[in-house]
């Protein structure tokens, strides 16, 4: 019934009315179906706008729970005839098992999956006979032993039982058919809508992980919980509301020079702080701004001056997805700090992660101590690139096992991506198409002495594009320390953020890599972002508040000068 009970919330017209046909296909048991249903039917009107809300998930939920509920789902009895109604769509099976009682025709299960890749190359014929082989798989405890009757929209099915010489696939599955008692009957596609809907619910699935639909659901509910347009409310508005923050806010606007004392006397400890900032403070479009310099090097900020009310909510986007990964407290705390202020942040981050369950629960302890290593000293971008790969990991529904990983020594950047194997040709591929032609041919490559990386293609490449190719010690992982060091904070990362059944890693991967990168590495003092490309890169916590970037270039000349000066600065202090 899971089916039906986790259908998705659906995103455009075609969604709505694969659900909407299979509930009318059982309405006869839905007591005031047409008043239940009118908000999503008027969705389906030519001419209409989608636009999905509050009015139409509730009557979307009430339907779902009148498909998995009597009189709609009804237990199997020993007398009746059994329908198995079987759909196949480009990229979905579904199934419907029924069953005739007093006369009406019951449902008694719902069953749908996503078809592989190769079973998407599959004729049309196919592909209907593979439903009805996944039908008499998932029902067959129903079905074996008794008469039954299959309802397809697929004519060519009704001589399945006639095939002369069938070879193959095709031969297997007729031996498996021949175990069953059963008649196959067509009808159209217009009265096959249970099936059918089932069938195209997979595109959702195939979209959408479970985990990325985890995500998209807690994210619409906290929505709900902050309001409309909570994140995009008029920031100025809220400063001016905030008791803290108003005074100053109007004060600002209507003068230049700093305030006496005595107007601010009355006042709390945060307006106070505000107030001894005044030369920092400076207004763009009506938001209150303080401009700071975080460390030498870089050019000055602004932090926004957050209410109190969109506190937690800003640290929450530090925090995950993008800009924060679930890393640690330092990491969330460096991405708050070059975006926004207000009095105690320090303490309000420190306490949220703390209340993070996913984070606090993944701790993989404390490593064993070691001899202090040998430091290997770069003093360039690019000049050597630490490789390695992790894995047999949860193979995903996209057959991937494994994560070739690549490390720049000096700025830390890393990239990581997925493959189905440890082929050499694999691996090779990948490094040339997805390293070297984007960030450029290292000076140097360090990996293990694993065949695929230390071979006889990957050395002619290096070879070829005139890179030292370099290796580790035999049974001395240490020497390539630095990529095992990102793998530890990588697996922590992905502990965080990957569902319990660990098979949707492969679409979190690039997200939790964009984290990784826009964090302040603690060995350079850097994120690796600023260290590779002389900037921060916009994540979603600056697209949702508006938090302002650096000011713009008046000439591409003298941008160019201000990047060679703050990269100099940058690689003097690294």
């Amino acid at each position: 019934m899971k089916t039906v009970e986790n259908w998705p919330t659906p995103r455009n017209l075609t969604e709505l009315r694969s659900f909407v046909g299979l509930c009318s296909y059982y309405r006869r048991f839905i007591t005031g179906f047409a008043s239940i249903a009118a908000l999503l039917h008027a969705l389906t009107r030519k001419n209409t706008r989608f636009s999905w809300g509050p009015d139409q998930e509730e009557p979307f939920n009430k339907l779902k729970n009148k498909l998995v509920t009597t009189p709609t789902l009804g237990m199997p009895r020993d007398n009746g005839t059994f329908y198995l109604d079987t759909d196949a769509s480009n990229v979905g099976l579904g199934a419907v098992l029924a069953q005739d009682q007093d006369g009406q025709e019951v449902v008694l299960a719902y069953a749908s999956r996503t078809s592989s890749k190769a079973e998407q190359n599959y004729d049309v014929t196919c592909c209907e006979l593979l439903a009805v082989i996944y039908g008499l798989k998932i029902f067959r405890q129903y079905l074996l032993g008794r008469e039954f009757v299959i309802r397809t929209d697929h004519s060519a099915l009704q001589s399945l039982k006639k095939t002369a010489e069938p070879i193959g696939q095709l031969a297997r599955w007729q031996t498996f058919i021949e175990q069953f008692s059963f008649v196959i009957k067509h009808r159209p596609g217009t009265q096959h809508s249970n099936a059918d809907a089932l069938s195209r619910r997979a595109v959702v699935e195939s979209e959408d992980s479970s985990e990325v639909q985890r995500l998209r659901t807690a994210n619409s509910l906290r929505a709900e919980e902050n309001g409309p347009n909570s994140a995009g409310e008029s920031m100025a508005n809220l400063q001016d509301q905030d008791p803290d923050i108003g005074l100053i806010l109007r004060l600002r606007q209507r003068q230049i020079s700093q305030p006496r004392p005595e107007e601010v006397l009355p006042e709390s400890e945060a307006t106070k702080v505000l107030w001894r900032q005044w030369h920092s403070l400076l207004l763009r479009d009506g938001v209150l701004y303080r401009r700071i310099t975080i460390k030498d090097g870089r050019p000055s900020v602004l932090q926004l001056i957050v209410p109190a009310e969109k506190r937690t909510e800003f640290i929450r986007y530090c925090h995950e997805g993008m800009t924060g990964g679930h890393r640690a407290f330092r990491s969330t705390l460096q991405q708050v700090r070059r975006r926004v202020f207000w009095l105690g942040w320090r303490k309000d981050v420190r306490r949220f992660c703390r209340q993070r369950q996913s984070c606090s629960r993944y701790h993989r302890g404390r490593l064993p101590s070691s001899g202090p290593l040998q430091p290997m000293v770069t003093g360039s971008i690019m000049e050597r690139c630490h490789v390695d790969i992790t894995g047999p990991h949860p193979q995903t529904p996209r057959g991937l096992r494994y994560i070739l990983t690549c490390v720049d020594s000096f700025s830390k950047l890393a990239e990581a991506f997925p493959l189905p194997n440890r082929e050499a040709k694999t691996v090779t591929r990948i490094m040339v198409e997805q390293v070297f032609c984007r960030l450029g041919v290292p000076v140097a490559l360090l990996t293990d002495n694993a065949g695929e990386l230390d071979g006889r293609l990957m050395q002619e490449i290096c070879q070829l594009l005139d890179t030292d190719k370099q290796r580790t010690s035999f049974y001395r992982p240490e020497t390539n320390s630095i990529a095992e060091r990102f793998h530890a904070t990588l697996n922590s990362m992905m502990g965080c953020m990957v569902s319990d059944h660990q098979k949707e890693w492969d679409v979190l991967l690039p997200h939790v890599m964009a984290a990784y990168r826009a964090s302040e590495h603690q060995s350079t003092g850097y994120s690796p972002n600023y260290l590779m490309f002389g900037r921060e890169v916009r994540a979603p916590a600056d697209l949702i508040f508006e938090t302002p970037g650096e000011d713009p270039p008046t000439s591409y000349d003298s941008y160019s000068v201000n990047m060679e000066y703050r990269m100099k600065q940058a690689y003097s202090f690294v």
